[in-house]
C-alpha cells in the first residue's frame, strides 16, 4: 500500500497547539517567580539578621586603617603642626625644649609654650663649699641674665623665675682663681659689684660697696616681659627702692621674697596679682609694709600666707573668713592686732598652722587664751595647731644669754590623739621647750591610740634640752642661774675629756678649751 501524506492541520488545530504551550510557558514561569521571591525573602531575612555584624567588622577594619594611617603620618615630626608642638612641648623641661628648637617650625613652636613649673632642685654651684641648691630656672650670675634676657623672645611662656645672689662665673672664676684662692673673698666681690638698677624711692648705700670697683648694674624689668609667669621667687637679690614691674603678673600663683631689705613693697601691691595662693616674706626687715586688709582682693585664692615685718598693721581677724587658708604665719609682724578671746572654733575655717604675734602681754594670763587654742585645735575638720607669742613689751620678757633663747612663744602640741601646750621659743638654730602641759586625759595603754601617743611623746621630748623639768618660762634670775649651770656642766666635762686623751699617754699636753 502506498504513501498517504498527511493532511495539513487545520487553523483550529494549530490555534489550540500554541494556546497548549503558552498555558506550559506561563506554569513554568510563574514557578520561577515564586522561587524567586522566596530566594529574595529568604535573603532579606538573613542580610538584617547578619547586617549589623558586618557592618561592625568593617567599621573595626576602617577604624583601624585611619589610626595606622595616622600613625604613620606623626611617626614623622615634620608633619606636626605649630598648634600641636606647644602641647607636647608643655610636658618638656625648658632645657630640652631649648635643645628642640631645630628648625623653623619647631622656633616657632617653642615660643608658644607654657613652660609649667616644675618643683626640680639641683645644685648651681658644685665648687662651691656650701653647695647652693637653687631651683629649675634661677637668674644668679651675668651669664643667667643674659640668658633670661634671651629667652624674652625664644620662650616666653616661661612660667617661674628665681632671682637670686649674683655670684661669680665659672670664667671669672678662672680668671681670679690665681692669688686668690679662697671662696669667699671671690664670692665678696661678685657681690659688691654686681647688682640690680635701683628702682623708685631706693635707699642709700654704703660709699665703699659703690666706690670699690665700678659696678655693674641689670635691668630686673626684663622679668615683666614673661606675662604668663606663675612662680616668682626673690631670694638675696640686689635689689633697692620698689619695683611696681615685679607686681603686676595676672596669672602669678606663688610669690616668695626673702632676705632682701632694701626691696621696698606693701600689700596694696598684691592687687595686680589677683589669682595669687601663696605669699610668703620673710627676712625683709622694715621693707615690706600695708595693711591686712590689702588682702581682701585675694580672699577667694589665697592658701598660704607667711609675712615678717614689723610695718604691717592691721587686725588678724580680717583674715578670719578667708575660706582657702591653710597656712598663716604672722609671727614675726609684731604690730598686728591679735585679741585672741575674739577667737571661736568657726574663725580660719581651712587653717590648720596659725602662728601669730603678741596675744597676751603677761605669763600669767595664758589661762585666758588657752580656751580658744583648744578650741581651734579640737575642731572635727581642718584642726589648728596654733603658736602664739608673748608681747614684745611684756614686762616678763628679758634678753637671752648665749645657750638657748628665752621661751616666750606658746605652742599647741598633739601627740596622737592627746592635745597639750608648752612654751617654746623662735631659735633656728638652738630650738628649745618646756615640758607639756596636757589639756587632755591620756589614751589607755595597750591600745593602738596609746601607741602612736607614746611615739609622738617620744618625738616631742627630744626639743626639751635646756628647760627640762619646766612647765613655765623660768623668770630672769632663774634663766641666769640655768645658764651658769651650764656653763660649769660644759667646763667639767671638758676637763674630763682632756683628762681622758692624757691618760691614754699620746697627748703630753692638751689645750685647755677657750673660756675654762
Amino acid at each position: 500500500m502506498g504513501y498517504v501524506p498527511r493532511a495539513p492541520p487545520s487553523p483550529t488545530e494549530i490555534m489550540n497547539r500554541i494556546l497548549k504551550k503558552a498555558k506550559g510557558v506561563l506554569t513554568f514561569s510563574r514557578v520561577t517567580i515564586l522561587l524567586l521571591v522566596s530566594v529574595v525573602q529568604i535573603s532579606m531575612a538573613l542580610l538584617r539578621e547578619f547586617l549589623p555584624i558586618i557592618m561592625d567588622q568593617l567599621r573595626g577594619k576602617l577604624r583601624g586603617f585611619v589610626e595606622g594611617y595616622k600613625r604613620r603620618r606623626t611617626a614623622d615630626p615634620s608633619v606636626l603642626g605649630v598648634d600641636v608642638l606647644p602641647e607636647i612641648f608643655g610636658f618638656l623641661d625648658y632645657r630640652d625644649i631649648l635643645k628642640a628648637r631645630v628648625c623653623r617650625k619647631w622656633k616657632e613652636a617653642a615660643t608658644l609654650t607654657l613652660v609649667p613649673p616644675s618643683d626640680e632642685w639641683r645644685c648651681i654651684l658644685k665648687g662651691s663649699p656650701n653647695n647652693v641648691d637653687m631651683p629649675q630656672f634661677s637668674v644668679t650670675s651675668p651669664a643667667k641674665y643674659a640668658a633670661l634676657s634671651r629667652m624674652r623672645e625664644i620662650l616666653p611662656g616661661l612660667q617661674q623665675i628665681y632671682l637670686g645672689e649674683f655670684f661669680l662665673d665659672a670664667k671669672d672664676v678662672n680668671a681670679m682663681i690665681m692669688g686668690v684662692p679662697d671662696w669667699a673673698v671671690l664670692q665678696c666681690d661678685g657681690e659688691r659689684n654686681r647688682r640690680y638698677l635701683a628702682g623708685e624711692e631706693p635707699r642709700p648705700r654704703l660709699a665703699d660697696r659703690e666706690l670699690l670697683r665700678p659696678t655693674t648694674r641689670y635691668d630686673v624689668s626684663i622679668v615683666a616681659d614673661f606675662r604668663h609667669l606663675r612662680r616668682l621667687h626673690i631670694e638675696g637679690a640686689e635689689l633697692n627702692g620698689r619695683y611696681p614691674c615685679l607686681f603686676g603678673f595676672a596669672e602669678l600663683r606663688e610669690l616668695r621674697i626673702k632676705d632682701c631689705s632694701d626691696l621696698k613693697w606693701d600689700l596694696g601691691m598684691l592687687a595686680g596679682m589677683p589669682r595669687l595662693e601663696v605669699l610668703e616674706s620673710t627676712r625683709v626687715g622694715t621693707a615690706l609694709g600695708g595693711n591686712l586688709q590689702d588682702l581682701g582682693v585675694l580672699k577667694s585664692t589665697l592658701r598660704e600666707l607667711i609675712v615678717g615685718s614689723s610695718e604691717i598693721r592691721g587686725d588678724v581677724m580680717d583674715l578670719a573668713d578667708f575660706p582657702e587658708l591653710t597656712v598663716l604665719d604672722l609671727g614675726r609682724s609684731a604690730n598686728v592686732a591679735v585679741d585672741l578671746t575674739m577667737i571661736r572654733a568657726t574663725h580660719f575655717p581651712k587653717v590648720e598652722k596659725l602662728f601669730l604675734p603678741g596675744g597676751f602681754d603677761r605669763i600669767a594670763n595664758v589661762s585666758s587664751v588657752i580656751g580658744a587654742l583648744h578650741s581651734l585645735a579640737k575642731r572635727k575638720t581642718c584642726p589648728c595647731m596654733a603658736r602664739v607669742q608673748l608681747s614684745n613689751d611684756s614686762l616678763d620678757r628679758y634678753a637671752g644669754g648665749g645657750w638657748a633663747s628665752p621661751p616666750f612663744s606658746l605652742e599647741v602640741v598633739k601627740a596622737g590623739t592627746r592635745l597639750g601646750w608648752r612654751w617654746t621659743n623662735l631659735d633656728d638654730h638652738r630650738p628649745d621647750s618646756c615640758e607639756i602641759n596636757w589639756l587632755d586625759s591620756a589614751p589607755v595603754e595597750g591600745t593602738e591610740e596609746y601607741a602612736e601617743y607614746a611615739k609622738g611623746l617620744e618625738e616631742m621630748k627630744e626639743s626639751v634640752k635646756f628647760y627640762t623639768g619646766l612647765f613655765a618660762p623660768p623668770t630672769e634670775a632663774e634663766y641666769r642661774q640655768l645658764c651658769r649651770d651650764a656653763e660649769e656642766r660644759r667646763i667639767q666635762e671638758n676637763r674630763e675629756f682632756h683628762a681622758a686623751l692624757e691618760s691614754t699617754g699620746l697627748f703630753t699636753s692638751v689645750p685647755a678649751y677657750p673660756g675654762e
